[in-house]
């Protein structure tokens, strides 16, 4: 039975679409309401059926506390090293380019497209946790400090929510860094 027909689930914590993971398995939690009992909402594992305590403006106000932490500090987003390995095909092509450069008369649109093609190339060379990690660090970098949760931010940004046992909130961000009290890399 719906006990809350007066509630509006487009504002509030209903906006949440990053998934709150469990503090015991991993599992993907569940908001509960129940105005009978003395914390009305908690959340619950639909794996281990664990449950967390927290009230719905802790939440909010949990995730917006981490968010802040990270626009404060961009810095502390890791870059992981560049291990940028040029390939067999991007060698070939450079030398393409550079024989095509080395010719009289050459026919300029080939060429644009040849650098387009090798560019390309040497994008997919690198690996992806280096251009999210840049990714998150410039959008944290041009982000103000919120006063209210910002749900487009926390979906461009956050790839999980953990709750722990003591209602404690940390994220984990799309770059895999995890932002919160047990802090871990």
């Amino acid at each position: 039975k719906n006990t809350q027909k007066a509630v509006d689930h487009s504002v509030g914590i209903f906006k949440l679409t990053v998934p709150v993971v469990c503090p015991s398995c991993g599992g993907r939690m569940q908001r509960r309401y129940d105005k009978r009992r003395k914390a009305s909402t908690w959340w619950s594992c639909s794996a281990c059926k664990a449950t967390v305590s927290v009230t719905d403006e802790d939440m909010r106000n949990g995730i917006t506390e981490r968010l802040n932490e990270v626009i404060a500090d961009p810095e502390r987003i890791e870059i992981p090293e560049s291990a940028y390995e040029e390939s067999q095909e991007v060698r070939r092509m450079s030398a393409e380019i550079t024989k095509t450069l080395d010719t009289f008369g050459f026919d300029k649109e080939a060429l644009k497209q040849k650098m387009l093609a090798c560019v390309s190339e040497k994008y997919k060379c690198l690996r992806t946790e280096v251009t999210t990690a840049q990714s998150l660090k410039d959008t944290f970098k041009s982000a103000s400090p919120l006063t209210a949760y910002d749900g487009v931010l926390a979906d461009q940004a956050v790839s999980g929510i953990y709750l722990q046992r003591n209602g404690e909130i940390s994220l984990t961000l799309i770059n895999g860094q995890r932002i919160g009290k047990e802090e871990t890399a």
